[in-house]
């Protein structure tokens, strides 16, 4: 989400050999003056960004995130993952922080069908998706996750969810990485359309 961090990683299991473009790349292509306009791609959740980051500073200024947050600032940051993840077309969304000092993370607020099983999970330090754009700082979109080695099976398996497609991105603060936002899964029933590098 900020845009000084280096271009997004794709997994291995995301590339594939030069093929036609697809109909959303097509929708990129303004049209011609005076014709119809064409249906616009998914859009990245940028238009919420500043608003996002204000209020996930706001958390950190003025909450351990090792302790409870308030349930005004919890309610307000599940407004804007759902504004974003509309603008994606995402099924679940969550905003990952460091949990105390061991270098692991856990979900500080997350929406969607196991959103209120997340909050007892912990990610171990450099484990799975959200461990490595932590520590890289940088972005990375997985088209398949179980065939993707970085991936942490333990969540799915605690929570009954089948995660499939993924795109998580750093949170930055004045150049320092202080949480991830994580996307999982499009909407509607699988197999899921991946997420693209172009819609961070």
């Amino acid at each position: 989400m900020n845009k000084k961090s280096r271009p997004p990683l794709t997994s291995s299991a995301t590339k594939k050999p030069p093929a036609k473009k697809s109909a959303s790349a097509k929708n990129t292509v303004p049209a011609k003056k005076g014709a119809p306009a064409k249906k616009s791609a998914p859009r990245r959740p940028s238009d919420t960004q500043s608003s996002f980051e204000t209020q996930l500073r706001a958390a950190i200024a003025t909450v351990d995130v090792a302790y409870t947050l308030t349930t005004p600032l919890v309610r307000s940051l599940e407004n804007l993952l759902r504004l974003a993840a509309r603008t994606l077309n995402s099924a679940e969304a969550s905003v990952l922080v460091r949990d105390g000092e061991g270098g692991g993370l856990k979900f500080m607020v997350a929406i969607g069908a196991v959103a209120h099983q997340l909050a007892q999970v912990r990610i171990p330090p450099g484990k799975g998706i959200a461990g490595f754009v932590f520590a890289s700082g940088q972005p990375m979109v997985v088209a398949d996750a179980k065939g993707e080695r970085t991936f942490y099976p333990e969540v799915d398996r605690v929570t009954g969810y089948s995660t499939q497609t993924i795109l998580a991105t750093p949170l930055l603060i004045n150049g320092e990485t202080v949480g991830v936002l994580e996307f999982v899964n499009r909407r509607g029933q699988p197999p899921h359309e991946p997420f693209a590098p172009h819609e961070m």
